[in-house]
Formats: C-alpha cells, sequence, structure tokens
C-alpha cells in the first residue's frame, strides 16, 4: 500500500467514524425527544385515569340517590294501594289537598265509599297512564 493510499483509507475511516458518531447522537436526540413524548402521554392518561375516577365516584352518588328515590317512590305507591284497599272497604284515610289560596298541603279526613266505576277512591290527582296506554309486562 502506498502512502496515498494508507492516506485515502484513514481519512475514509476518520469520516465514517464522524458520521457514526453524527448518526448516533442524531439517534439519542430522536430517542430523548421519544422518551419525553411518551412520559407527557402517560402523565396525560394518568390525569385522565383521575378524573375518570371523580366521575365515576359522582354516578355512584347519584346511583344511590336515585336507588333512594325509587325506594321511596315504590313505598309512596304501596301506601297509595294500601289507601285504596282501605277506601275500597269503607275506613278512614288521610287525603292530601293542595289548597288553592296558599298552596299548602294539609290533610283533611275523609272517607268515601268505593264505587262501582272506582270514582269514590279519593285519589286527587289523575293518574297519566291507563291500563290500556301501559304495555303488558
Amino acid at each position: 500500500m502506498t502512502p496515498e493510499e494508507v492516506e485515502r483509507m484513514i481519512h475514509f475511516l476518520l469520516t465514517q467514524q464522524a458520521q457514526f458518531a453524527t448518526d448516533l447522537q442524531q439517534v439519542r436526540e430522536l430517542e430523548d425527544r421519544r422518551h419525553a413524548q411518551l412520559t407527557d402521554a402517560v402523565l396525560g392518561l394518568a390525569g385522565i385515569l383521575g378524573r375518570l375516577s371523580s366521575l365515576q365516584e359522582g354516578i355512584a352518588l347519584r346511583q344511590d340517590d336515585l336507588t333512594r328515590r325509587f325506594d321511596q317512590l315504590v313505598s309512596r305507591f304501596d301506601q297509595l294501594a294500601e289507601a285504596q284497599r282501605l277506601v275500597g272497604k269503607g275506613r278512614r284515610v288521610v287525603d292530601w289537598q293542595v289548597v288553592r289560596e296558599g298552596q299548602d298541603r294539609h290533610p283533611r279526613q275523609r272517607a268515601e265509599r268505593q264505587e262501582g266505576d272506582g270514582t269514590g277512591t279519593g285519589i286527587r290527582t289523575p293518574v297519566p297512564w291507563l291500563r290500556t296506554t301501559c304495555p303488558n309486562p
């Protein structure tokens, strides 16, 4: 090998090593950027999970409230059914009536006998559904 060939080979090797070092630095920078992006994404997901958790707690509280209110409604329907049963037997039951002047509620004792058409049940509020409009269970 002549000195010119040796010098060209050394120059080639130095150029290749410089290119390799540059490429390696670019790979490291790209890796650092991707690592930062992944870190941000994981932190964002953790924040989303925190918000979802608090929303789930709110939904659970709302569901508990709705369950409680539903149970109260069922209890009121049971009371209404019992009152209708008692009226049908001619007993006295409390009938809540809205007073027009003050819009206050007060109980008024009523004793009405149930007639054949059901008008004497003492119910003051019209029922918005009928057996003919309700779907069969």
